[in-house]
């Protein structure tokens, strides 16, 4: 009986020991577990207008949209925007026997999602990317766009990466100048060039960015 309570007593008593070591080793070691989310994830999010300035279908275009993301770790952001043809692009296209002058109409909403690095320095680095869908049609001019008596429409599924700096103005609001490529698939209206092209982007977030 004595023997099985010292040998109990010295379990118990090298299970403690081992337990504080390993407790030991976990506050110390630089090896410590890391995961994927934990108490260290940082959660933000901003909201903002943007402008872009490039070309559609080798003309001179100005989309202009906004959107909202969510933030991680000061860094990666993933949420939605939406954009549209704001100047307007004309073609005169045969229509029901004459020339018709006819307007371009494109719009798309999507995925925006981007990483900066480092975001904690005043002037850093900032990479984006919108994934979006939407339509682009050919309106005759003298008519109102909400009757939908366009005169021709496709959907289409867009990329547009875009890279740039990106300045801290203030906690809440940051400034971007980027330069990307507008992608566009499934687009072949009549009479109208690759709506595919280059443009320059400014892009203003304001939010909680800490």
């Amino acid at each position: 009986m004595k023997k099985l309570l010292m040998i109990l007593l010295m379990g118990w008593l090298g299970l403690s020991w081992v337990q504080a070591q390993d407790q030991d080793f976990r506050r110390d070691s630089p090896y410590k577990s890391q995961y994927l989310i934990g108490s260290d994830l940082k959660v933000g999010g901003f909201g903002g207008p943007f402008v872009e300035i490039g070309t559609l279908a080798n003309k001179f275009a100005v989309m202009t949209g906004g959107g909202g993301a969510v933030l991680f770790n000061r860094s990666f952001f993933i949420g939605g925007f939406g954009q549209g043809l704001s100047n307007d692009i004309f073609y005169n296209i045969p229509f029901e026997g004459r020339r018709e002058r006819m307007k371009l109409e494109v719009g798309m909403g999507g995925i925006w999602t981007g990483y900066s690095v480092p975001a904690s320095k005043v002037v850093h680095f900032i990479g984006q990317a919108k994934l979006g869908f939407g339509a682009a049609q050919l309106v005759p001019d003298n008519l109102d766009i909400v009757t939908g008596d366009n005169y021709a429409q496709e959907n289409f599924v867009a990329l547009c990466p875009q890279a740039g700096m990106e300045v801290n103005l203030a906690p809440w609001f940051r400034l971007s100048i980027e330069a990307g490529y507008r992608y566009f698939g499934g687009v072949d209206l009549p009479s109208v060039d690759n709506l595919s092209g280059v443009y320059g982007a400014l892009t203003l977030r304001f939010g909680w960015f800490e």
